[in-house]
């Protein structure tokens, strides 16, 4: 069976949209030089500015625990790999992921230890409430996550 990686992040660009309060991303280009005959060089230099709590990224333990990891420090293992998609696209704007709502995908998520939670919330992107409306989880249904030793 061949493995099929997905990225699941979205582009990084001048629109797209920090998370509300936060500045906006920045990427200039500094230096554009085109070859002019074929032993020139081409170069391109571009500076880059955003918040780390900007668009498709993962919050480090320490996003929310004093004490926990930085980004720097969580194993790149843990990043990717097979994963339990688990289908929760009935889910309203404004709802809640609940324990019942992730239940019957335990064997899944124990077998694989990362999960994605497919809302479809990610049609919303760069719509307006993107970051008010959507579905979040419950400390329960969370904490399940932990309990089934889901890490992503």
């Amino acid at each position: 069976m061949a493995i099929r990686m997905i990225d699941l992040s979205h582009a990084i660009t001048n629109t797209t949209p920090p998370f509300p309060g936060g500045p906006p991303v920045e990427v200039q280009f500094l230096e554009l030089e085109r070859n002019k005959t074929p032993s020139d060089r081409y170069v391109h230099a571009s500076r880059f500015a955003m918040n780390i709590h900007c668009g498709t990224h993962m919050d480090a333990p320490f996003h929310f625990i004093e004490s926990g990891k930085t980004i720097d420090q969580v194993a790149l293992e843990r990043t990717y790999g097979m994963a339990s998609l688990v289908d929760l696209r009935h889910k309203q704007a404004g709802s809640r992921i609940e324990l019942a709502d992730l239940e019957t995908a335990a064997p899944r998520l124990r077998q694989t230890r990362k999960a994605i939670l497919q809302t479809g919330w990610s049609a919303h992107w760069k719509q307006p409430d993107f970051f008010t409306k959507f579905p979040d989880i419950s400390p329960e249904a969370a904490q399940f996550l932990v309990d089934c030793g889901v890490q992503l």
